[in-house]
């Protein structure tokens, strides 16, 4: 699936994954959400997403006044990134999970509010941040939300028909 190229289908492709991913994660129950592949939950991989989407906005906040943005996060490459997520995993195999559902609810709906507050210009304007690299703070948020909804949706699907 190419990427979205304005504020406009960005905010299409976020509501449309994340309409796909609520109506995935809605029937499951305390017990599912327990169900594992390679040992990552149901809970952890929407632990997950929560944390990422917090991520994105914290990338944000720090680097649009030219500070220094460490991403992944200070510490970390992008080639650790299953030592930096073994936690957050751990984290939200402990949570509630209804509380856990109600906690993606709000981030996702704060990530979508934040998302339409920005111009079109700050979306897609290549190079307008330095920790943007060559992609553009559209780019950086689609991946964080929409496409972290797919890959989320693929593997819960692949959760629940090995467990069903």
């Amino acid at each position: 699936m190419p990427a979205a190229t304005s504020k406009t289908e960005l905010l299409d492709v976020y509501d449309r994954e994340l309409a796909k991913l609520l109506k995935l994660i809605d029937p499951i129950t305390e017990t599912s959400a327990c169900w594992s592949e390679d040992a990552v939950s149901i809970k952890a991989i929407m632990g997950h997403r929560i944390h990422w989407l917090d991520l994105f906005w914290h990338w944000y906040d720090t680097g649009k006044d030219g500070s220094p943005v460490e991403t992944p996060a200070p510490g970390f490459k992008w080639n650790q990134l299953k030592a930096y997520n073994a936690p957050i995993y751990t984290a939200a195999d402990q949570e509630d999970w209804a509380a856990l559902k109600t906690r993606f609810d709000d981030t996702a709906t704060h990530f979508r509010t934040r998302l339409d507050a920005l111009s079109e210009d700050e979306l897609y304007t290549q190079h307008r941040y330095a920790w943007l690299n060559d992609w553009t703070l559209g780019r950086w948020s689609e991946s964080a939300g929409p496409s972290h909804f797919r890959s989320a949706a693929k593997v819960i699907r692949k959760i629940i028909k090995l467990n069903a």
